[in-house]
């Protein structure tokens, strides 16, 4: 029997960096006892590159504010991607499941479901990193995001072209 995922969210304005933040929580239910468990969250942002007139620069500048991997994403997303395609885009920071819920299909049923409801609103464009990288990963941590890359590329996202030793992007088109 297949475990049933309900995803929650929450979201809130940032002003003063011009990003809507969005956390969404995944949460199985038990049926006899309508106890609820938080199987994994992520936080994300919402970037609108027609907000403003300075278009991706300022939304380079919220994202630098937020997070610098959010920031290093939109540096790659709109040196490849014309202002035209997206004013809505969607970057998924931190994705998380809990250790005891994993390799059961949850992760899987949980990024389906959230990009189903960014679509919902709208959004034109959904791009993360897919794992953790840095100067020296174990080879555990190596098989962990190659795992990551093959799951979302079997969602439908679609490897950047990133320079060599550059952290990957992955993108999946919404509209």
């Amino acid at each position: 029997m297949e475990t049933f995922v309900h995803v929650e969210h929450s979201a809130w304005r940032e002003e003063e960096l011009g990003l809507l933040s969005l956390d969404a929580t995944a949460c199985i239910y038990d049926d006899h006892t309508d106890a609820r468990q938080q199987v994994g969250r992520t936080r994300g942002y919402l970037v609108r590159t027609y907000y403003t007139d300075q278009g991706w620069n300022d939304a380079y500048d919220a994202a630098d504010s937020a997070s610098g991997d959010v920031a290093a994403i939109i540096s790659t997303v709109k040196s490849q991607v014309s202002d035209d395609l997206v004013d809505k885009l969607f970057i998924l920071d931190k994705i998380t499941v809990e250790k005891e819920c994993r390799n059961q299909g949850i992760g899987r049923q949980f990024i389906k479901k959230l990009v189903t409801d960014l679509e919902f609103i709208g959004i034109d464009l959904v791009a993360l990193t897919p794992g953790y990288y840095s100067d020296a990963l174990t080879d555990e941590e190596m098989q962990k995001n190659n795992r990551l890359v093959r799951l979302y590329g079997q969602l439908g996202f679609e490897m950047m072209d990133v320079g060599e030793g550059q952290t990957p992007i992955m993108l999946k088109w919404l509209r």
